[in-house]
């Protein structure tokens, strides 16, 4: 995207008014965003959202939030997560909420809730010979196919005691962790309002490209259960996970936008999401299940349904 000093409102002419602050024309492929914050004008230009798009904003926008995103249009950031997403879908792609790991013969697709067991069980694979891809949010698309999406994630205090060893990250890293999530463990005011200890397994571990997937499934934290799932099953839960940690396509300008452009449908677009996970599961080689596991030992439940 680019960032601009001043954008022309000019754009403002003739057009229709949604709110107090969103213009637009009917079927022009063009949202323009104005607004006042403390004085300062937030302008904000999105043009061609199902083609080459073009994104300008305003450097009062990218101040404004560092200190508080206006919910009128949410953050930049939002934004340019909503049209990589978008226009991931229209390749046949889609984000999942899962973990992935790869061994010579076999890809796993982990999908969960936050704070089940993506990335303790990712780590658990990884110190048992696998290849990393991803473990909280991974790429797929159409043809069964996971690629590789690697982010820092958050692990808790007593999982770090109980898996990371000094040799896995280094002691400095590790004794500089280790004491942040004590300091977070013991104080739990603390605790929810500063971001606990991340690692970056990608950046410890062997990585995969891409890799076509054999084995989904969902885990929970519960009594053991390893039980077979049918595809409409699997696409329900997988379904639900990604609306609960990924959300909707919810950001104001894109709504604005949809409501002007009669060639752009929010609502398609996640149906062709929902197109999009279905092709992929058919095209996965294995068997979906449905885990569960009460003492964290995950890759002690993976091996009875992969041996």
């Amino acid at each position: 995207f680019e960032v601009v000093k001043t954008i022309d409102s000019d754009y403002k002419r003739g057009c229709s008014r949604l709110d107090f602050w969103f213009y637009g024309r009917q079927n022009e492929d063009f949202i323009y965003f104005e607004d006042v914050f403390f004085g300062l004008k937030n302008q904000i230009l999105l043009k061609n959202l199902l083609g080459e798009t073009e994104l300008q904003v305003t450097k009062s926008c990218l101040w404004l939030d560092k200190f508080y995103p206006p919910r009128s249009r949410q953050s930049i950031q939002n934004l340019i997560s909503s049209i990589d997403r978008i226009h991931q879908i229209q390749k046949g792609k889609l984000y999942v909420h899962a973990a992935c790991v790869s061994s010579d013969d076999t890809t796993i697709l982990i999908s969960a809730y936050p704070n089940v067991g993506k990335t303790l069980s990712t780590l658990q694979f990884l110190k048992e010979g696998w290849k990393y891809i991803s473990d909280d949010t991974v790429l797929i698309n159409n043809k069964g196919y996971a690629f590789l999406t690697a982010f820092p994630s958050a692990i808790g205090y007593e999982d770090f005691l109980r898996f990371i060893k000094p040799s896995d990250i280094g002691q400095w890293r590790f004794y500089r962790k280790l004491i942040k999530g004590k300091i977070n463990h013991l104080n739990k005011a603390i605790e929810r309002v500063t971001k606990p200890p991340t690692l970056k397994l990608a950046d410890l571990y062997p990585t995969k490209a891409s890799a076509k997937v054999d084995m989904v499934v969902t885990v929970e934290i519960g009594p053991r259960r390893i039980k077979k799932m049918s595809l409409s099953e699997l696409t329900e839960k997988i379904t639900n996970i990604n609306s609960y940690s990924l959300g909707r396509i919810n950001n104001p300008l894109i709504w604005a936008y949809s409501y002007f452009n009669d060639d752009f449908s929010v609502n398609k677009i996640e149906n062709n999401e929902k197109t999009n996970l279905i092709r992929f599961l058919e095209n996965c080689s294995g068997e979906f299940y449905s885990l569960a596991c009460n003492d964290w030992n995950w890759i002690k439940v993976f091996k009875e349904i992969i041996e």
